[in-house]
């Protein structure tokens, strides 16, 4: 069938004078695999394996030629679903290098934060790098357009199994559960059984919500940093992603835009890369000065509206993103975050009864200690309020958050409407 593969692996072997069990020796890879390889009987192979033989077989240095050959070939890691933009991943080099050692050793990688983090998107780049080590095969499964889990567990745990499971998955094949929040309870159960059914299986599962499972190693996918000092005399990676996309999109007119400025965008959108990215869209028609104003106006809400077709509708806009949060929060949950959205800026666990919430101007209730620390916890579990660790731990709710649930209690509209 790869008769491309065929003759080149042989040719380059015999040209050797190798056997194929010395070919084994000098590689690591199998003689059954070797012959396998050779005669076609192996419709998707292993990079790892193919990349050991390139090593061997093309010691000159023409490893990377034999490699995109073999790739042009139809012969990568099989990918079903959605695949990465071609644009490059800005200020995640850390989480990659970390996740791509972690996925080689581990079978189970969740990946959270907020909404428009950049949570796909690492998922894509990290399922990219397994392809050259222990995966042979990846699909991409997009939850977000499932219904929540809601009342009827059984049957939310039958859709998502079904999305899953229409998948051929193959031995050291790698699947990435996309947009899982709204389905924990029946993704987590369905990965256990995933991971014990399939031993070679992997799993990156994308979530606004923290799951319950002991044997994940959980990321948090945190804000892009816009403060200079993490720059190391170049830009912050905010910045540096807002010049990117606009020169991309508009070759020469980042080349014209103060950086300074541009680092104050960044802040007024708390370093999401989702609303970074379109607010470099929005430059196409409006100056970094007006885009500038109507932000520090709390204009966000009106301006950052995506038109890419290919998000899901809560995806597309700052309200309907932060909406399809607080809609998983139980009533108390949502009245604590309105009272933790009336605060400006870091706060304290000691700060939190001082302020009222912000739908009245009368005395707090107070909240107990205890009740405090458990409401943070969940919160903080949904992203929906960010833990900033130190010697001492603070707190804040990122400022697209506080627009949505003060702007939903002034106007006296329930949070989940």
């Amino acid at each position: 069938m790869y008769s491309l593969l065929n003759e080149m692996l042989l040719n380059l072997r015999q040209r050797n004078g190798w056997t194929q069990e010395e070919l084994s020796e000098l590689s690591g890879v199998s003689v059954r695999t070797i012959r396998n390889l050779e005669t076609g009987k192996v419709s998707h192979p292993r990079r790892a394996s193919l990349r050991l033989l390139s090593s061997v077989l093309d010691p000159e240095g023409r490893q990377a030629f034999l490699m995109k050959q073999l790739t042009h070939a139809g012969l990568a890691a099989p990918w079903n679903g959605t695949k990465s933009p071609q644009n490059a991943l800005v200020g995640r080099d850390e989480d990659l290098r970390f996740l791509s050692g972690v996925i080689r050793e581990r079978r189970l990688v969740v990946l959270v934060g907020p909404g428009g983090v950049g949570k796909t998107r690492l998922a894509m780049a990290l399922a990219e790098s397994a392809t050259d080590g222990p995966v042979n095969g990846v699909s991409v499964i997009d939850l977000g357009s499932l219904p929540a889990e809601g009342d009827e567990p059984r049957q939310s745990y039958e859709r998502v199994s079904a999305a899953v499971t229409k998948e051929r998955l193959h031995p050291s094949h790698l699947v990435v559960l996309d947009n899982a929040e709204h389905l924990a309870p029946s993704v987590t159960r369905l990965s256990r059984r995933l991971l014990s059914d399939h031993p070679g299986l992997r799993l990156i599962i994308t979530s606004r919500l923290r799951l319950a499972m002991d044997a994940a190693c959980t990321w948090e996918v945190t804000p892009l940093r816009t403060d200079s000092s993490c720059a190391r005399g170049g830009l912050p990676p905010a910045v540096e992603l807002v010049l990117q996309r606009t020169r991309t999109s508009y070759p020469g007119l980042a080349d014209t835009m103060d950086p300074a400025q541009v680092q104050r965008l960044c802040q007024l959108l708390d370093g999401i890369p989702r609303y970074l990215e379109i607010a470099a869209e929005r430059l196409r028609s409006v100056s970094l000065e007006d885009l500038l104003a109507l932000l520090e106006n709390d204009a966000k809400l009106e301006v950052l509206r995506s038109v890419d077709g290919s998000l899901l509708p809560h995806q597309r806009d700052i309200v309907r993103s932060v909406e399809w949060s607080l809609a998983l929060l139980d009533p108390a949950l949502r009245s604590f975050l309105s009272r933790l959205a009336s605060i400006s800026g870091e706060f304290s666990l000691q700060d939190i009864e001082r302020f009222p919430s912000s739908a009245s101007s009368a005395p707090p209730a107070p909240f107990p200690p205890l009740d405090i620390v458990q409401m943070l916890a969940q919160l903080a579990d949904h992203s929906l309020v960010q833990v900033v660790r130190g010697d001492v731990y603070r707190y804040r709710v990122l400022s697209c958050v506080r627009s949505v649930v003060l702007s939903a209690a002034e106007h006296a509209i329930p949070v989940d409407a």
